[in-house]
């Protein structure tokens, strides 16, 4: 099963990579779409690293997936409509913005579960990007802004 999933997500990180790089070597003379698209490149190797299978469970391979898809989605509707998405893009960048405030201060006196339910806002700003990008994928809960804004509040009460 461990060797399986990691197939599939290793197929779909390689579909998604030779799709951004086809789109950046079919327009080479547009450098913001290029850039554009090598951020996207980065985005997936952070959220895929190397040793992807040491650090997640095997149930986060489906959501892997989806994130990746989201991602190759968003790089062809991107060209469509740069605008929308730079839109949709600053808002993303403020949630993760803030989650990367917290990350910095947690200490190691901070709690597992404030521990826990940093990661969880991580994992939800993932699929509100899914909500925002492609939302033909579906996401894996109910998300939205406000619902990122209240785990944020809580973990800020949090010791």
């Amino acid at each position: 099963k461990l060797l399986e999933g990691s197939m599939e997500v290793l197929e779909v990180l390689s579909e998604a990579i030779a799709m951004i790089d086809n789109m950046i070597r079919n327009n080479p003379s547009n450098t913001i779409a290029g850039q554009f698209w090598n951020a996207l490149k980065v985005q997936i190797h952070t959220l895929v690293p190397e040793d992807f299978m040491e650090l997640y469970e095997t149930e986060r391979y489906p959501h892997l997936i989806r994130y990746i898809r989201a991602i190759a989605i968003r790089a062809q509707r991107a060209w469509l409509d740069f605008d929308k998405d730079q839109a949709r893009h600053r808002e993303i960048q403020a949630l993760s913005e803030r989650l990367q405030v917290i990350q910095d201060g947690l200490t190691i006196r901070a709690t597992d579960k404030k521990k826990q339910a940093v990661q969880d806002v991580f994992w939800m700003i993932e699929e509100y990007k899914v909500s925002l990008y492609a939302q033909e994928l579906k996401t894996a809960f109910p998300i939205s802004r406000k619902r990122i804004e209240k785990a944020f509040a809580e973990i800020n009460r949090m010791v």
